[in-house]
């Protein structure tokens, strides 16, 4: 796999995690952070200025329609 660079820093590899829905509790960032493939993991965005965020609901689960 090839390396990337991110803001001047050198990482072995240019896949990240996207902050978000799937990777919300210790355990999901250690599975990412475990994982040799990427070159770091995104634990959440944040913003010098406050933001109101998105509206409720902000995702849903999908009905089961096997």
């Amino acid at each position: 796999m090839s390396s990337g660079s991110v803001a001047g820093w050198t990482l072995k590899s240019p896949i990240m995690n996207a902050s978000g829905v799937m990777c919300t509790t210790h355990e999901q960032l250690m599975t990412v952070a475990k994982n040799d493939n990427i070159g770091a993991f995104v634990t959440k965005s944040c913003t010098l200025e406050s933001k109101r965020g998105n509206p409720y609901p902000r995702y849903s689960t999908k009905a089961d329609t096997s």
